[in-house]
């Protein structure tokens, strides 16, 4: 394993420049965290709270989920995967994947990464990069094709429980046209913006003078029976997405890249998101950090596969294979730890990939 008498100093350093959220790291702490919640009023707080201010009734969402889940647009098993899985073995609850495909493409590397697809020939030694034309700006993640004509999202979603085989997913799509049209049908206060699936594009519509944009709400209802609908990210931040997390579901935590990693407004909006959560409901949400691959050595990894290497990797191994190398992380001091040490188990395979474009 490469560098590996460094990777605890390593992690200490990241974390402790970096974190300034409240982070669960250890096995301990997850269960201390959870009992904390499970025996408190957090849940039926926040249940209030979305009734009556929103008009959601979230019982009526049946969304029970548990363990540890991977929130991502596309069921992708990538490197962000393997540390998520790694972890939630570690902490021995179930692994899900959590997808929101009703959102939109745009022009960005992470998002770039979707319709840059590996293939490799059969006995999975020579790696491929295949990129389908790049679609139009907000095109709706459901309606993206890959290279071979299949639906992206779906061929993703089977390719990672073929892997991951104990894994479940779950697409918030649905659910986020129940709650447009729960707080349709409510007399409380209307979301402010929304994104309306039109053909294959997503638009924003935003709330004024009783319409959204070009539509009545009758319209907007119509979308939301079909579940072409769904909140802006501004409101479904601090007002759903992470009340889910220890709250909502008291046994589920969210694995994530510390929101201090990303740049732009991406901080800020969490840490008053995580403010609004604990005003709301009495707790921060329920997240278990993992390094963002940039940590270790980009320059190595992008000269030798490209951008997003560790996906074509991942690919080139068997759920045996890959399952083999997770036994020698055990004695990691925390969780934060283990996930730097499946990142530099994993930098050593794109070192030892063979590799042609």
């Amino acid at each position: 394993m490469s560098s590996s008498p460094d990777i605890r100093r390593i992690a200490e350093k990241y974390r402790r420049e970096t974190f300034r959220l409240p982070y669960v790291l250890s096995k301990e702490q997850f269960g201390e965290e959870t009992r904390k919640r499970l025996s408190s009023d957090c849940s039926s707080r926040a249940r209030v709270y979305l009734r009556e201010r929103w008009g959601v009734d979230f019982d009526s969402l049946e969304l029970n989920l548990q363990g540890v889940v991977l929130p991502r647009q596309l069921a992708r098993f990538d490197a962000e995967a393997l540390m998520s899985f790694a972890i939630a073995r570690d902490l021995g609850v179930p692994f899900g994947i959590l997808e929101l495909t009703l959102d939109c493409w745009m022009p960005a590397p992470y998002k770039d990464s979707f319709i840059s697809q590996y293939v490799w020939d059969v006995d999975g030694a020579v790696i491929l990069r295949e990129t389908v034309p790049k679609p139009e700006p907000y095109t709706s993640l459901d309606a993206l094709r890959n290279a071979c004509g299949e639906n992206m999202a779906e061929a993703f979603r089977q390719a990672t429980r073929q892997v991951l085989q104990m894994a479940y997913t779950c697409d918030l799509s649905s659910i986020y046209s129940k709650i447009v049209l729960m707080n349709l049908r409510s007399n409380g206060q209307k979301i402010g913006q929304l994104f309306v699936k039109e053909g294959n594009l997503l638009v924003p519509q935003a709330f004024y003078n009783g319409r959204y944009g070009k539509y009545s709400l009758e319209d907007i209802e119509g979308f939301a029976l079909e579940g072409k609908v769904r909140p802006s990210a501004s409101w479904n931040y601090s007002e759903f997405y992470l009340l889910l997390p220890g709250i909502l579901c008291p046994e589920l935590a969210y694995a994530v890249s510390p929101f201090e990693f990303d740049s732009g407004k991406i901080p800020e909006i969490a840490r008053l998101a995580f403010k609004a959560v604990e005003s709301t409901s009495g707790f921060c949400p329920l997240c278990v950090p993992f390094p963002p691959i940039s940590t270790i050595d980009p320059i190595r990894l992008k000269s030798k596969l490209g951008k997003y290497p560790e996906y074509a990797v991942l690919k080139t191994m068997t759920p045996e294979s890959l399952f083999g190398l997770l036994p020698d992380l055990s004695g990691c001091a925390d969780i934060w730890e283990l996930a730097f040490r499946v990142m530099y188990v994993l930098e050593d395979a794109v070192k030892s990939a063979k590799v042609r474009y």
